[in-house]
């Protein structure tokens, strides 16, 4: 192997001052001959995993020495390139050896929303403007982090025969009413990027529609303060009937008041219990939808009782629990809603 050279910044280190370092009997030659053999050597070990250590001459000529540090530097310099170098080789080579394709991730799967449909009662191949199969779906995509699918769900519905444009309206508005709601359930920034899928889907795949939906303004605006919290604390009680007052105190205790305060008025007295396009059922079946998907089980089993307590039949429960295990078995995603602690679900069957 050739000597290395060096880097400009150590150009004339041995320099001028270099004899003054040297002791009477040594001469300048003689030292630096004895340095660069020593650098030499080391360089040549550094290839071979051989410890790097100076002859005993070496130490005692250079010890103590500005030259000494300066050259010190300069062999810590060409040991960290060679480590460097051979660190470099052995990346390169074990990204060249061979190495399994990337599997694909949950977001690059496409759904097949025509078996998602046939998993609730009676709507299989019969999807219409009060359909539940599209409103649980919706929840569950956006519950497993799948907010672009939302506009896919649109492109299938959006593609059926049997949706005239009336129809079609409906369906978009519950869509973007269940992406409304489930917001404060799933994380509010999903909630704003399953509405703007939704909107694109609309605006590539439905124009004919705009000019109607771009006409919708708020439903909640309007409404007096003293009329939220009323329909808050009525619809919080529809849910949990006799257990109401137990929650909230709970609730209220964990917080210093705060969460059952902004439960009954923020979550369901201004945006859950508006109800003129999610009915009670459908909001309910819908939050116990966002926590099954989501593995939570003691709220799921609130919402679950919720449903039975607001009219939902044990099928339609059933085939929710189906449908949101079925996205999650098409997106290859665990299975929710297992254990111990899901055993409530059984109750449905007997409902």
């Amino acid at each position: 192997m050739r000597t290395p050279s060096f880097p400009p910044r150590f150009k004339g280190i041995l320099g001028k001052d270099f004899g003054k370092c040297l002791g009477p009997t040594q001469s300048v030659s003689r030292t630096v001959a004895a340095a660069s053999f020593t650098f030499r050597r080391g360089y040549n070990q550094l290839g071979t995993g051989t410890a790097v250590v100076p002859n005993r001459r070496a130490r005692v000529e250079m010890s103590d020495s500005k030259a000494a540090l300066r050259l010190r530097a300069i062999q810590g310099h060409m040991q960290n390139k060679a480590i460097s170098s051979a660190a470099s080789s052995s990346s390169s080579a074990s990204s060249s050896s061979s190495s399994p394709a990337p599997q694909p991730t949950s977001q690059q799967r496409s759904l097949d929303f025509s078996a998602l449909a046939s998993l609730m009662p009676k709507e299989a191949n019969n999807t219409t403007a009060t359909s539940l199969w599209y409103v649980v779906a919706t929840a569950a995509l956006l519950s497993f982090h799948q907010e672009p699918a939302v506009g896919e769900l649109w492109k299938y519905i959006n593609g059926l025969n049997n949706c005239d444009q009336t129809t079609r309206v409906t369906i978009a508005r519950r869509i973007r009413e269940c992406c409304l709601k489930a917001s404060v359930l799933v994380g509010f920034p999903r909630g704003i990027n399953s509405l703007s899928s939704l909107q694109s889907s609309i605006e590539s795949n439905s124009p004919d529609l705009l000019p109607v939906l771009s006409k919708d303004t708020s439903m909640r605006a309007p409404v007096p303060l003293e009329e939220k919290l009323k329909r808050g604390k009525h619809f919080f009680s529809q849910i949990y009937s006799n257990h109401t007052d137990r929650i909230l105190a709970n609730m209220g205790k964990s917080s210093g008041g705060d969460l059952s305060d902004f439960a009954i008025r923020s979550v369901y007295g201004e945006l859950m219990g508006e109800m003129r396009i999610l009915n009670p059922m459908e909001t309910v079946m819908m939050e116990f939808v966002c926590c099954l998907a989501d593995d939570v089980a003691p709220q799921a089993k609130g919402h679950f009782f919720g449903c039975r307590n607001l009219g939902a039949t044990g099928q339609q429960v059933l085939g929710a629990v189906e449908l949101v295990r079925e996205i999650a078995r098409q997106l290859g995603l665990d299975r929710p809603g297992n254990g111990d602690h899901f055993g409530f679900l059984a109750k449905a069957e007997t409902w």
